[in-house]
C-alpha cells in the first residue's frame, strides 16, 4: 500500500511540473507577438463612412391633380421626371456625405473647382439616419436617410403648380417649381398653392404635378 501510494504521489508531482512548463511556453509564445496599437487619428479614419451621389431614382411617374385633388394622369405629359429635380445653382443634391463615429456628418457641395463643407450630426433609429445642420432636433432636420445594402436613399419630391388664369381681356399663367427632400403631403401642397387675381375674382386652371424620387448615395470602397 505504502508502495502505491508513493508511486501516486510521484505521478501528481509529474502532472505538475509538466503544467508549469507548458505553462511557460505558453505564456513566452503568446508574449513574442507585438501588441496592436492604433493612433487616435486610425480610430477616427476606421469608423469614418463616405457616399457619393450617384443618381436619382424616380419613383412611380408623373402624378397630375386638380385643385381638388381629382388625378388627371392624362395630363403628365407636359413634363419629363428631369423637370422636377434640383435646379443645377442649389446645393442639393450634396456630391458626398461624410459620416463619423462620433455622429458627426459633413456635407460636400462642389461646383467648378470650389468645395464647400458644410458639418452637421446624424442620429440612427433601425434602418433609418436623421440628418442635421449643427443642433440635434426637429427644427434642424434636413432630411432622412434609408440605409440599403451599402447605399443611402433620401427621399424627396418635386412639384410644379400650372395656372391660368383669364377674365376674359387679361390673362395671367404662373409655372412655379418646389423640391423637398421628405415625402410629399398632397393636402398641403393644394391648400398652399400660389393664386393669381383679376379685379377680386379667380378664374383659373390649376394643375399640380409631382414626381417623386429618391437620392442614391453608395458608399465609397478603397
Amino acid at each position: 500500500m505504502k508502495i502505491e501510494h508513493t508511486f501516486i504521489n510521484f505521478r501528481c508531482f509529474l502532472l505538475c511540473k509538466y503544467l508549469i512548463i507548458l505553462s511557460i511556453i505558453v505564456f513566452n509564445v503568446s508574449c513574442e507577438k507585438e501588441p496592436i496599437f492604433f493612433e487616435e487619428e486610425d480610430i477616427e479614419d476606421i469608423k469614418t463612412e463616405r457616399y457619393s451621389f450617384r443618381d436619382y431614382s424616380f419613383i412611380d411617374g408623373i402624378k397630375c391633380y386638380d385643385a381638388k385633388g381629382n388625378t388627371l394622369d392624362s395630363l403628365s405629359y407636359m413634363y419629363s421626371p428631369d423637370d422636377f429635380v434640383f435646379f443645377d445653382e442649389f446645393e442639393f443634391p450634396y456630391e458626398k456625405i461624410e459620416i463619423k463615429g462620433d455622429s458627426t456628418v459633413s456635407y460636400y457641395c462642389i461646383t467648378g473647382d470650389t468645395t464647400t463643407i458644410r458639418n452637421g450630426n446624424v442620429t440612427q433609429v433601425n434602418d433609418t439616419l436623421c440628418f442635421y445642420f449643427n443642433e440635434l432636433g426637429s427644427s434642424g432636420l434636413l432630411f432622412k436617410g434609408l440605409i440599403v445594402d451599402n447605399q443611402i436613399r433620401i427621399s424627396g419630391y418635386g412639384c410644379r403648380y400650372y395656372i391660368f388664369t383669364s377674365d376674359g381681356s387679361n390673362t395671367g399663367e404662373i409655372a412655379d417649381k418646389i423640391v423637398e427632400l421628405k415625402i410629399p403631403d398632397l393636402e398641403y401642397l393644394l391648400k398652399t398653392s400660389p393664386q393669381l387675381h383679376f379685379d377680386n375674382h379667380i378664374i383659373t386652371i390649376h394643375n399640380l404635378y409631382i414626381q417623386r424620387f429618391d437620392l442614391v448615395y453608395e458608399i465609397e470602397t478603397e
